[in-house]
This record gives C-alpha cells, sequence and structure tokens, in this order.
C-alpha cells in the first residue's frame, strides 16, 4: 500500500453564521504570488457580516461588503505582465502582500508523475540547482492534499516559493523545466500552482455532477458520501491513528522475520548457504516472478567481485526505488536504510566494508501492499567507475505479513481520497476564482484497465474544469502514459493495457484547445516514475509556445498515424504532423511494428523508412494483412521513429477489435 506523503485533511465548515474578527484570505493570495495577466482578476476572502474591505493593487481601488456568508470579493481589470508589485487589504485589520508578479499561471495537476520532484530524479539533474538563481520570476505553490465529500472554498497551500539552490530539489521536476522553456523564450512570470496526488483516478477530480453521466461512479460516490462534518472527523482521525498502527505493526512483525534470530539478522551474513534460495530477476516487481500476493519481509541476496583498486576508494550502492522498506547490508555491515518507496537508494559504503575480490549484498525489503520488490537496476560507483551487478539475485521470504492473526493490508486504507469527486471538492474548487493560463495535466496511470471508461471520463473531466472555472475553453496541455510494465514471463505482443489507456488518452484531442504529448519514448520498463522529466517538460513547453502563445514556427506535435495502403503483402503507412522530415535514429529499420491478419493475431515484422513513407514487411505467418500496430504494447522498446524536431511518433493500431480492458 502506498501511503501518500501529503496530509489528508477533512476541513470543517458549517453554514451557520460565524462571528470573524479580522479580514481574512485564502491561503494562496500570498507573498510572491504570481497573477494572471492580461484577464479580468478577482481578490476575495472573509470578514465579519457587512465589513467593508478595500483592496488596493497596481495603483487601482476596489471595495466590496462581506454578505451574510462572511464572504467579499472584488474584481480588477486585465492588466499586463509586471513584477515586484504590492497589495494591500484593509477591514478591521490590514495585510499587505510583497513581490507579486503578473503573468502567466498554470494548474499544473494529476498524479506522482506529475509531483516528481527534481530531487527525486537522482542525480540527473544536480546541475540544474545552481542555475534556479537565474530564474526568480518563476514561482511555485504547493496544494496540500485535501480530500472532501462537498466543495469547500478553503486548502491549506505552501507559500509561493521562489527558486534557489536549496529548495530547488522539491520543485516537480515537469513543471519547472516546462516553465524554465517559456521563461526562456518570452521573458514573461511564470506561477506553478502544483495540485497533485499520487495514484489518484481522473474521477476523484471531476464534480459529483460531471459523473452523473457515469452511473458506475455515481453509485460508488452515494455509497461513500459521509454526508455530515462529524463522521468526516471521525474519518480523518482514523486515519492518523491507522497510519501509527502500521508503524507499530511493521515492527512486530519484524520480530517474526525468520531472517532474523535472537535480535540478530542470519540473512545478512557474509557465509549464509543459500543453496535453498530461489533465483530471481533485479529489477522488477516481485509479484512478476512468482511472488504472487506475497505482502511482507522478503530477503534479497547477491554477490559481486571488487577489483583490488576500488576497495580502498569512496564507494555508493545504487538500487533505484524499493517498494517500500529496505535495509541493505554489504558483507553483514548496514550501510543504509529507508522507509518511504518514492525514493531512490543511494547508500555511501564506509571504507574498509568492501574487500577485493568476493563481497556478499543482502537487502531486507518489506512490502505491506501491492508492487514490492527492488525496482532499480544495481550499482556499486566510485568517483570514476561504475560496477554493473548481476540481474540474476535470489531470494527468501523472511516473514508473510498474511500470516499475522491482524492483517493490517491495502482494505486497511480505505479512505475518502479515494472517493469520486472528493479532491474536486477539497483541491479544485478552492481555485476557481483564481485565473489561469491553462492547465497542466499527468494522470492516466490510475485508470489503466478501464480504457473503454476512460476513453468518455478524460473529455468530460477537461469540460468539467472549464465551465466551473468560468474561463473559456483554456489551453489543457497533457502527457500521454510512458512505456512501462513489461511482464517477462508473458507475451509482449498481448501486453496491452497500458496502450488501451494510451489510446483513451488521445480522445481528448477531440475538444478545442487540448494538446497532448507522449512519453512513450522515455520509460523505464520496471519504474513507474522514469526520470527524464525533463524531455517532457520541454515537449509541453513546445505544445504551449504553439496552441498558447501562438508562435507558428514552433513544430510541436508528435507524427500520427494517418492512413495505409495494403497491395496483398505490400504495406504502406503514411503520417501527418512529420514536421520538416520523418527520421529513423539510427538508420536501420523501425522498432516495434506488428502485423495480423484475419484470425487477430500479430506478429513482429520488420519496416523501413522510403521517402517518407513507412514500407511495412508482412510476416511469413500473415498470408493476408489487415491490421498493423505500431509500439502498442504495454513496454514497447524504446522507439527509433521520429521527427527531425526530435519528437517521437506516436503509437497507434489500424484496427478497432475489442480488447480486454476493464471497462
Amino acid at each position: 500500500m502506498k501511503i501518500n506523503n501529503y496530509l489528508s485533511i477533512f476541513i470543517l465548515l458549517t453554514t451557520s453564521k460565524i462571528t470573524l474578527a479580522e479580514v481574512t484570505i485564502p491561503s494562496f493570495i500570498s507573498n510572491n504570488m504570481v497573477l494572471q495577466r492580461d484577464t479580468e482578476l478577482k481578490i476575495w476572502g472573509w470578514a465579519s457580516n457587512e465589513e467593508t474591505v478595500t483592496v488596493i493593487f497596481n495603483g487601482i481601488t476596489r471595495q466590496a461588503d462581506a454578505d451574510q456568508n462572511h464572504e467579499w470579493i472584488v474584481t480588477f481589470p486585465p492588466m499586463q505582465a509586471d513584477g515586484s508589485l504590492e497589495m494591500i487589504i484593509e477591514g478591521e485589520n490590514r495585510i499587505v502582500l510583497n513581490e507579486i508578479l503578473l503573468g502567466d499561471v498554470y494548474m499544473c495537476s494529476g498524479q506522482s508523475n506529475m509531483e516528481w520532484s527534481l530531487g527525486r530524479c537522482g542525480d540527473r539533474y544536480n546541475e540544474e540547482y545552481d542555475s534556479t538563481s537565474n530564474y526568480t520570476q518563476i514561482r511555485i505553490l504547493k496544494v496540500i492534499g485535501t480530500s472532501l465529500q462537498q466543495p469547500n472554498n478553503k486548502v491549506e497551500t505552501s507559500s509561493w516559493v521562489i527558486p534557489n539552490k536549496e529548495n530547488a530539489h522539491n520543485f516537480s521536476a515537469v513543471a519547472y523545466f516546462f516553465a524554465k522553456e517559456l521563461y526562456n523564450k518570452y521573458n514573461v512570470p511564470i506561477g506553478l500552482i502544483l495540485n497533485t496526488w499520487g495514484g489518484s483516478s481522473a474521477e476523484l477530480w471531476m464534480s459529483s455532477q460531471s459523473l452523473s453521466e457515469f452511473p458506475e461512479i455515481s453509485d460508488e460516490f452515494k455509497k461513500v458520501t459521509l454526508g455530515n462534518a462529524d463522521r468526516s472527523a471521525q474519518t480523518y482521525k482514523d486515519q492518523i491513528t491507522r497510519a501509527k498502527d502500521l508503524d507499530k505493526w511493521i515492527e512486530e512483525a519484524k520480530k517474526l522475520d525468520e531472517g532474523f534470530q535472537d535480535s540478530t539478522s542470519r540473512w545478512k551474513e557474509l557465509t549464509l548457504d543459500i543453496s535453498e534460495w530461489t533465483p530471481i530477476e533485479v529489477p522488477g516487481n516481485w509479484e512478476d516472478y512468482g511472488l504472487k500476493n506475497v505482502d511482507g519481509l522478503v530477503w534479497f541476496r547477491q554477490e559481486f567481485l571488487l577489483p583490488d583498486s576500488l576497495a580502498t576508494q569512496d564507494l555508493k550502492i545504487e538500487l533505484g526505488y524499493i517498494e517500500d522498506m529496505d535495509e541493505v547490508w554489504i558483507n553483514g555491515i548496514l550501510v543504509g536504510s529507508t522507509s518511504e518507496y518514492e525514493v531512490r537508494r543511494v547508500y555511501n559504503i564506509p571504507v574498509g566494508v568492501c574487500k577485493p575480490g568476493r563481497n556478499v549484498i543482502a537487502v531486507r525489503v518489506v512490502d505491506h501492499g501491492w508492487g514490492g520488490g527492488i525496482k532499480g537496476d544495481v550499482k556499486i560507483k566510485s568517483k570514476n567507475y561504475v560496477l554493473a551487478i548481476s540481474k540474476k539475485w535470489y531470494y527468501k521470504i523472511g516473514y508473510n505479513f498474511k500470516n499475522m492473526t491482524k492483517f493490517i493490508g491495502p482494505d486497511f486504507y480505505y479512505n475518502t481520497n479515494w472517493s469520486p469527486s472528493s479532491l474536486y471538492n477539497g483541491m479544485i474548487y478552492p481555485f476557481l476564482n483564481y485565473k489561469i493560463k491553462g492547465v497542466l495535466w499527468y494522470q492516466g496511470e490510475a485508470n489503466v484497465g478501464r480504457a473503454k471508461q476512460y476513453e468518455k471520463l478524460f473529455p468530460r473531466l477537461i469540460l468539467d474544469w472549464r465551465n466551473n472555472w468560468n474561463m473559456g475553453s483554456f489551453p489543457f496541455l497533457y502527457v500521454q502514459l510512458a512505456n512501462y510494465c513489461e511482464n517477462p514471463d508473458a507475451n509482449k505482443i498481448t501486453q496491452i493495457q497500458w496502450a488501451a489507456l494510451r489510446e483513451a488518452q488521445t480522445k481528448g484531442l477531440i475538444l478545442p484547445n487540448t494538446g497532448m504529448v507522449t512519453a512513450i519514448d522515455i520509460g523505464e520498463k520496471n519504474n513507474i516514475h522514469p526520470t527524464n522529466k525533463k524531455e517532457v517538460g520541454k515537449r509541453l513547453a513546445l505544445l504551449a509556445m504553439k496552441l498558447v502563445y501562438k508562435d507558428t514556427l514552433i513544430i510541436a506535435h508528435s507524427p500520427v498515424f494517418e492512413r495505409m495502403t495494403i497491395d496483398r503483402t505490400k504495406i504502406k503507412m503514411y503520417f501527418k504532423n512529420s514536421g520538416s522530415s520523418l527520421l529513423v535514429k539510427d538508420n536501420g529499420y523501425i522498432k516495434n511494428f506488428v502485423v495480423a491478419g484475419r484470425d487477430k493475431k500479430f506478429y513482429p515484422t520488420t519496416a523501413y523508412l522510403a521517402n517518407n513513407v513507412v514500407i511495412v514487411t508482412c510476416p511469413k505467418q500473415v498470408k493476408r494483412p489487415v491490421a498493423v500496430r505500431y509500439s502498442w504494447t504495454d513496454y514497447p522498446e524504446p522507439s527509433n521513429f521520429y521527427n527531425k524536431e526530435g519528437l517521437p511518433v506516436l503509437p497507434f493500431r489500424t484496427d478497432n477489435w475489442e480488447i480486454s480492458s476493464g471497462y
């Protein structure tokens, strides 16, 4: 079970009259904020009934009286991009806000891949930190995870943060690189509102009214709607209690670990006999390698040979992500441990721990729900040397949690953050008066398996936000899911749950002023959080330059399949949005094409580029080709098929055959 780092906050407000002694404003109307340029602006808050509130901003004064619900709101005319402005709000008290910018504001929402920070990408973007001082007109606001059963106009947020070397590691990598590209080109302040919840499905971000079109979801909403504030408060208290219980429960489970005896770990020892241990491939989900339905303590071991020259050097071990918790020993000595799953494991190895020649790594992994295991390639590194550890490891179960009398598994953690509309109510609704330039959206992983439903659900989400923001068809830019989830024991061609969801994502393009970038070429087969966020941010920025800023010279769209011709066994495929030209990066055959006949069985084949047309060879198993698919699997091999501007061809299929992908 993945417990979101955010605290789910249940705010209790009643509709009865209350007495307010001071003027208050939303947490995100604060110092360093970015307000949307070139559009009418609203500033609002709360005060005592009938209290007059005065707001002075950029040389303009506005007044309003608080109504019977203690709410007040003022409106300012459109203003051009500007910086270092002051706002004064006066009633019974006086609030002064400084360093306000007028620029472009983007709501950055979705799941954990949008949230994923520069720091969580390991060392990949360390060089970025020194340059952040050049981007002080990029401001970032983080919304605290808030799940509610009814819409509420208050939400807790961070302050607006100005980038610097010390804080940049916390910034959303996708959003930061997006903003950086735009600022470099247009020199306009950029505000990023990071409004995400890891693992959230699309229906959580939609209003209850919009979900009425989806009876299967609407019924679920009725089941979980709590209906009163007291129940919400109790649910929140239950969640905190359960989180504390989990920590205590895991500690109790560790005492039952077969790998420990008399408080001493036996399975970390250098001389342990592992002849009865089971082979396993690392990296990967252990559910894919014989450990299905196992939540608990699992030990992994592997050996490596260290060159004599490295034995006296400073070394570190990298293991990527581990779900959920880990402890790592080398030659029986503990070198590191982590209790969070969304953190890359990099541990320093003290000099003297590693010996010339044979060394042993032992890793104890604790997984308390869903995909467990070591998710990264394991490496031993010095300053100038990288030693890749063999992928063939050995494992043994130390303790299966389900043997305990009380198993705290995924069902134990059901809470309102998984109920329809709950994140819309708590995290989107409070911002509906705050003007934005557009939306960046990176989501869909949690809807895999429900592609057919997502085809209608996702466009409805876009319309829902546009209708409720009341700003017309503002730009909605989103990311098509990366290649991921390779199952080595399955036929890759038939693994299509993620492929189906990617296809469903394209349905958002039927709406005006929407744009999609693909990450089909930059995924990692066993890492749902691929680290090449810079490319995703740059592609989104190109899309914004084209669609939002109307830069007609920009090539922003990936090539898209347009039509095909079949002459017996010769297949020709034509594409649009090809940019200046199509390109095969290694000048060889194009990867990831498959062909099927009327029996609907697909077979791999070769394809090549000739005069901007793709020629697909008919495989010998297919006598009469009728359908072609390209990169239409969960984890197609990284693409080599692009346009010359570096944008990958979108995955596609020419058939419309029914697929088994939920509802």
